[in-house]
């Protein structure tokens, strides 16, 4: 296997690429709208209902933490729990999920608590910074037999907008729809095609890598929907429960169009948890 793994940026874009486009972004921006914390249903508490939208934005934002922790801190314990074992390339790629999963654990817990879009969005990226840093520091491409250069701009790129956006500079928005769309768009082409996806990036192996960068893709694509939720203002409840729309279409492809569950002997009791829950999160953020 040979890859430059690295979810935002392909290693082909120059630096004055990226500078053309933030200038063209700044001469073009809007301020972005405020979050606005989900408030109780009143219809809801009148009529006795289950849940309150906030309430399962939280048991939401709980699920993803513990995930997220649990797919960063030990991604071969996490492929064990979903019947798969995986090789190192394989485990840094889930490992990828699971920080991932966490920057949207941080996102959805700020955004609950009526923190800004901008501190929102650079404190959820600081996952991806943190996983990057390991990546470098322990040598992980030269172990893979891949080239790191990808990974040292994507450092430098998400250290670069972590400080734009926490310190409040004056094109810190820009930076944010900035980050937001490049997520979105390798998160699409990853989810719908991995094989293209992961060849932008050198990545070439099995049908089990190109399994996972298909399931990496449905996740990055859900953190730009939360991202992008909450900086179109967009209640908070509300912007989690968009969130779960794209990782529910990847358990709906992996289980019933390409039926890669079956194809790689995973377990279908995880598949039918994460099933119902996500389908009630949605139903009870976005349908009330």
């Amino acid at each position: 296997v040979n890859t430059t793994y690295s979810p935002l940026f392909p290693s082909t874009m120059s630096l004055k690429q990226i500078t053309v486009a933030l200038a063209l972004a700044q001469a073009t921006a809007h301020p972005l709208k405020p979050i606005r914390a989900t408030p109780l249903s009143k219809s809801l508490a009148l009529r006795g209902g289950f849940v309150s939208p906030t309430d399962a934005a939280k048991v939401a934002a709980t699920l993803v933490s513990a995930n997220g922790a649990m797919m960063a801190l030990s991604p071969s314990k996490a492929g064990e729990t979903y019947g798969m074992e995986f090789s190192p390339m394989e485990e840094w790629i889930a490992e990828g999920m699971g920080f991932t999963f966490v920057g949207a654990a941080i996102m959805s817990w700020l955004a609950l608590n009526g923190a800004s879009t901008n501190t929102v969005i650079g404190c959820g990226i600081l996952p991806q910074l943190v996983q990057m840093t390991k990546t470098l520091l322990n040598d992980t491409p030269k172990k893979l037999g891949v080239p790191a250069a990808g990974m040292i701009f994507n450092f430098g790129l998400c250290a670069f907008s972590v400080y734009a956006l926490l310190t409040g500079q004056s094109y810190a928005d820009n930076v944010a729809k900035f980050m937001v769309g490049f997520f979105g768009l390798n998160g699409v082409v990853f989810a719908v095609a991995p094989s293209v996806g992961a060849g932008a990036w050198g990545i070439t192996g099995d049908d089990k890598v190109e399994f996972l960068m298909k399931n990496f893709g449905f996740f990055i694509a859900s953190w730009a929907v939360l991202g992008g939720a909450v900086i179109k203002g967009e209640d908070a409840a509300k912007a989690i429960g968009y969130s779960f729309v794209p990782c529910l279409l990847g358990l709906i492809d992996g289980n019933l169009i390409s039926k890669s569950v079956d194809k790689f002997g995973m377990a279908k009791n995880p598949q039918y948890f994460w099933a119902v829950v996500q389908i009630a999160i949605i139903a009870a953020t976005l349908l009330q």
